[in-house]
């Protein structure tokens, strides 16, 4: 970093006797009670920087430091901010703000840090201005983080980029504050009571290849992403992609929402909504290659839950029959043929409690606790070593071929992803098999093996309760709804920064208190419903699949709270 005059000259400039909060390089015979705020800004804000502005007050409200530094946009480390108590009183507090500003001297984002001193001992706080918070006011005694507005208390013993510890219905005296009355979350939301309460709750999200669509409890539907000029929104052929979520006209998903590549399905009690490509029959029925408006299906059989792959489609009733239908080239359909297509829903032999599928295979939990699968095979994404493909439900781990100890009865949810399977058992142990080129099978390095036909054991203490496979990647809720993520990471689809893979389950940092409800994993990017019906989402967003308003080049690196257009309108 290069040296920054808040290093060199504020000290000078203001006599330390007289500071509630001082800057200081002299070096102490004794420890020092000291806090350093070492700020950063993320690049798209540091692209549009030209200088930036930091102002210290006492904890009784004066203004000891007001200086103004020109911005290095190569540098995101942007200065070190060494704050004294006056005599070294441990007991006192420090209010800093950083204004990042441009060449107009306008505000393009500012945090405000409240702090306090540990006696004697010299402490490091890391703060970031986010591309998240660019133009966001949040208001005195709370600072944006992530684009969220928080309650501006820190924790000066944080290690790395630090989190203020309020939450968004808090301010910040001297300690964290509810506040009540106050903007939070989505467009038209209050505090109350110390908590958000959503304006929408959501029941239902699935993320796709390129798209994502989710659903609120009334049974609205709302897509956003590409539209790929086959309708994947929803809103016909030839309307525009969309980076903030958009109503589906007409369609109700009051139990589940599909996603495909290229095409989305959803139910309602007794009825299916398909729109988007339909050239696999992946609808149920033979309406057209492309059907870019919402189409319904009268269905016989009382559907429970979706769920899709690639090209193909299944269906669970209440009675835990298993209708599939689409493509069906490597057995995708379970029906122990692998006829190209078939356009009509088709019952699959056996019992299913819950079902999942996802590229060209799929995965059943059966009444008793076995488990099936059947589809495509290539790494051993069926859980055993018997070549591709395999038209007809087999057991992972219990097949010819499979190593002694392997064969379990006793699953009760099952997670497929585009090349690899995992599936919770009873004891709440997680197995995983098939391909692990980046680690998504969360057994260590991905240098063990490139493909496990056997089920392996998740390596982590959690006990786990959901479970969602992406392109190369996994995402799981524990029993305590703590959201986490491992495998491919190059599109930040777990959630994480800063790390390209990670071979074993690490949780995400999210502000979620009463943990998460549901997790969807997409191609590169997941979406999951908190416990309070909030959604969030993370990864790849060069389509607008996440939901935030714009089309980025960069990722999105952490969950973030989306908000459907009714809340923006209220």
């Amino acid at each position: 970093m290069r040296p920054s005059n808040l290093d060199v000259t504020l000290s000078r400039l203001l006599p330390a006797a007289v500071l509630g909060a001082a800057l200081s390089l002299a070096c102490e015979p004794k420890p020092a009670t000291e806090v350093i705020v070492e700020l950063h800004a993320e690049p798209t804000l540091l692209s549009k920087a030209t200088d930036l502005r930091v102002q210290v007050q006492t904890d009784d409200g004066k203004l000891v430091l007001d200086r103004v530094t020109a911005v290095d946009a190569t540098q995101p480390k942007l200065a070190r901010v060494p704050l004294i108590p006056k005599d070294e009183d441990a007991t006192r507090r420090f209010r800093l703000t950083a204004t990042l500003r441009d060449s107009t001297q306008a505000a393009l984002s500012d945090v405000e840090v409240r702090g306090g001193y540990v006696e004697g001992e010299l402490r490091e706080l890391e703060v970031w201005l986010y591309d998240a918070c660019e133009g966001k006011q949040c208001g005195p005694g709370r600072t944006c983080f992530q684009g969220t507005c928080l309650g501006s208390c820190f924790d000066v013993e944080t290690k790395g980029p630090a989190k203020p510890t309020c939450g968004e219905c808090q301010t910040c005296g001297d300690s964290c504050q509810n506040a009540d009355g106050i903007s939070c979350g989505c467009p038209g939301e209050v505090c109350g009571a110390g908590t958000c309460a959503p304006n929408q709750r959501f029941d239902h999200v699935s993320a796709g290849e390129v798209h994502t669509c989710a659903s609120v409890e009334d049974g609205t539907t709302y897509c956003w992403g590409a539209n790929a000029g086959v309708g994947l929104l929803g809103q016909g052929a030839n309307a525009p992609d969309s980076a903030s979520p958009i109503a589906v006209p007409g369609v109700s998903s009051r139990r589940g929402i599909a996603t495909g590549v290229r095409y989305t399905c959803t139910i309602t009690f007794g009825a299916r909504k398909c729109w988007g490509e339909n050239w696999e029959g992946q609808f149920g029925t033979d309406v057209g290659g492309i059907v870019p408006d919402p189409v319904s299906f009268d269905d016989p059989f009382d559907i429970e839950s979706i769920v899709n792959g690639y090209r193909h489609t299944c269906g669970l009733t209440i009675s835990n029959e298993l209708y599939c239908w689409g493509y069906n080239e490597f057995g995708n359909l379970g029906l122990g043929n692998v006829q190209k297509s078939i356009k009509t829903p088709m019952l699959v032999p056996g019992s299913y409690v819950q079902v999942a599928a996802n590229g060209d295979h799929t995965c059943g939990v059966a009444p008793g606790g076995d488990l099936y699968c059947w589809g495509r095979n290539s790494t051993t994404e069926l859980g055993a070593p018997l070549g591709d493909p395999v038209p007809s439900p087999i057991e992972p781990g219990c097949e010819s071929g499979n190593a002694p100890g392997v064969c379990f009865h006793d699953y009760r949810t099952v997670g497929a992803g585009y090349y690899h399977t995992c599936a919770i058992r009873e004891s709440g142990e997680m197995v995983c098999f098939g391909g692990n080129k980046n680690g998504q099978l969360g057994i260590g390095t991905p240098n063990q093996a490139a493909e496990e036909s056997d089920p392996q054991a998740v390596v982590s203490p959690e006990k786990w309760s959901d479970v969602s496979g992406g392109q190369s990647f996994t995402c799981a809720l524990n029993d305590a709804g703590a959201l986490f993520c491992w495998g491919r990471n190059e599109d930040r689809e777990l959630g994480i920064p800063d790390v390209d893979f990670l071979p074993v389950p690490t949780r995400v940092p999210v502000d979620a208190p009463a943990g998460f409800r549901s997790v969807s994993a997409g191609a590169r990017h997941a979406c999951a419903i908190r416990e309070d019906r909030t959604l969030w989402c993370w990864g790849k967003n060069s389509e607008g699949q996440i939901g935030v308003g714009a089309k980025t080049p960069l990722p999105v690196d952490h969950p973030t709270r989306i908000c459907p257009p009714s809340a923006q309108a209220l």
